[in-house]
Order: C-alpha cells, then sequence, then structure tokens
C-alpha cells in the first residue's frame, strides 16, 4: 500500500511538472503580415503591436500600411495580407454581396452617441449652421466614396431635408479643414480625427453627432481574415483575436497611455491624440449586436450602396 501511494505521488508530480512545462513552453512563431489606417480606428492594432501582446501570442507581426479601406479589403482577398486592421464594415458588406462567404469579422467597433466618430462641422465664425437641416442648399464636403453620401442622404431625409438639395462634393480628409478654411465648402461630413482637428485649430465648429439619424450604436470598423485563412490557420487568428483583447484591456485601464501610441502611426499630436473620437472596440467574449449590423447595412441597401440585400451573420460564421 505504501509503494502504491508514493507511485501515486509521484505520478501526479509528473502530470504537474508536464502540464507547466507545456503551459511555459514557447509558442511555434507565426508570422503574419496585417493591414493598418492612419486612423484612430486601428488603435487596438497599434497597441497590440507596440506593448508586445502580439509577440506575447507567438506571432511575427509585419504592419503594413493602407490608404483606404477598399485596398485594405483588395489587399485581403488578394492574399497581399493574412489578417486586416480595421476597415469600414460597408466596404465588407459590398465584398459580401458580389462575393459571398468571403470574409470573417474577428473585432468590431463602434460609434454611438457616447462614442462619437462621424460629424457635421461649420467654420467656426458660421453660425447659421445650427444642425443638419440648415445644410438644405449647401454644398457639403465629405470623405470619398459611396458610403458617406450614402449616410448623408439617409440623414437628410431623417430631418426633413431633400438630399438633392445639397451638393456633396468628395474631399480626401488631408484636404477637408483647407476646403472649410477657403470656403469652398459650406460645412464637413467628417470623420473622426478631422472634426477635432478642425475644432482645436479654431477653424472649425462640431455642430451634430451624425450617428444619431442612422443606427444607434453603428458598427463602423471591422478586422477580418478570409474565411479561406481561417480554415487553415485558425490557431493563428486565436492568438490574433487573444492579442486584440489583452489590447483592449489595456486601452480600458489605461487610456490616456493607450491614445498617445496614436501619435507614432497618425498625423496627431499627443493633446488631439487625448481628445479624438475612436469609437468602441469589442471583446472577443462580448456580444455584438448582429441586429443592429443588420440594420446598417439593410440602410445602405436602401439608399442603393448596396445592390443586393445581404445577410450579416454569414460575416460571423465560419
Amino acid at each position: 500500500m505504501k509503494n502504491t501511494k508514493i507511485i501515486i505521488g509521484i505520478v501526479i508530480v509528473a502530470v504537474i511538472a508536464f502540464v507547466f512545462w507545456y503551459a511555459q513552453k514557447p509558442k511555434e512563431i507565426k508570422a503574419v503580415k496585417m493591414s493598418y489606417l492612419a486612423s484612430t480606428c486601428d488603435l487596438v492594432n497599434f497597441i497590440a503591436y507596440e506593448k508586445g501582446f502580439y509577440t506575447d501570442e507567438g506571432l511575427n507581426v509585419e504592419l503594413v500600411k493602407f490608404d483606404t479601406s477598399n485596398q485594405v479589403s483588395d489587399a485581403l482577398i488578394a492574399g497581399r495580407i493574412d489578417v486586416s486592421g480595421c476597415f469600414a464594415y460597408p466596404v465588407a458588406f459590398s465584398v459580401e454581396a458580389n462575393q459571398p462567404d468571403t470574409f470573417k469579422s474577428i473585432l468590431s467597433s463602434f460609434t454611438s452617441s457616447e462614442y462619437p466618430f462621424l460629424w457635421i462641422v461649420a467654420p467656426a465664425n458660421n453660425e447659421t449652421i445650427k444642425s443638419i437641416k440648415d445644410l438644405a442648399g449647401k454644398k457639403v464636403g465629405l470623405f470619398p466614396g459611396s458610403t458617406t453620401q450614402a449616410q448623408l442622404r439617409y440623414a437628410l431625409k431623417a430631418v426633413g431635408v431633400d438630399p438633392n438639395s445639397v451638393t456633396m462634393q468628395a474631399i480626401a480628409p488631408a484636404q477637408q479643414i483647407n476646403a472649410l478654411i477657403a470656403g469652398s465648402v459650406d460645412a464637413l461630413f467628417a470623420l473622426e480625427p478631422t472634426a477635432t482637428i478642425a475644432e482645436k485649430q479654431g477653424v472649425g465648429r462640431k455642430v451634430e453627432n451624425l450617428v444619431k439619424y442612422l443606427v444607434d450604436p453603428t458598427y463602423n470598423a471591422v478586422y477580418a481574415v478570409t474565411k479561406n485563412y481561417y480554415a487553415n490557420n485558425e490557431d493563428t487568428v486565436k492568438r490574433v483575436i487573444k492579442a486584440h483583447d489583452k489590447a483592449i484591456d489595456y486601452f480600458r485601464d489605461n487610456p490616456v497611455e493607450a491614445r498617445k501610441i496614436l501619435t507614432k502611426y497618425t498625423p496627431l499630436d499627443e493633446e488631439l491624440a487625448l481628445e479624438v473620437g475612436v469609437g468602441y472596440p469589442m471583446k472577443s467574449n462580448e456580444s455584438i449586436d448582429v441586429a443592429k449590423i443588420q440594420e446598417y447595412a439593410d440602410l445602405l441597401f436602401n439608399e442603393g450602396d448596396l445592390k443586393v440585400k445581404i445577410d450579416v451573420s454569414k460575416l460571423f460564421g465560419e
């Protein structure tokens, strides 16, 4: 009996030692090419990279810069990157409409009344534009692409303004504030950080957060992989997701230090980085309101931005 107890004890110690060794052993290093935009919506990506959370998960991440969401989407489909940083949900909707079952969402971020990201901005010295209703008959500068036009059209109709009475002029974000100063537009429909920069420079005035006329909250940004990549690299994707979860925890616990990281990847100085809207990123164990995402996709379909009505739940399946 005594010998049996000794043997059992040795086995238990051996099992504990093996479990400890297995938990501590280095993960196989996985190389991952990941996109980023010089935007606040990629803050989770920047934190995970700068704070070593990708490295902690055995990932050798190469960050690749892109200028637009469409470029990120195209690169993901073509296999020039493995995992995306943030890009616009409407771009993912468009891919789903034209190439169903291509993308799998791995992180979602939303804007809302509490976490504003979409602004109507008037010149600081113009007090006549007090709400979106006052855009009737005006020229409005906005981000290039059909999505922002669809959003503005929808919001205008929601307050009883004929969208055809508003001239919408596509302007690259880097030129929007100059256009406002020069008077070549009467107002901007600006995404962050343009709205905060204009206000801080004393040349613009935030009039209204447009999200209250759209879907509140609006899930505006997504990180994704192709379903083909996920099928062949599930473990790698799960490591990326773990790193993102750590980054989101860091952001929530250390918002000031986290925001300072933006100065390395965006045109923001520290003062602006601490104030600009960044949206609200969701951890993998938090419930995403798929019904709200569907409502947003339906809005774009009804506005003609999407030619096919889609089932957004397919973006979350395997």
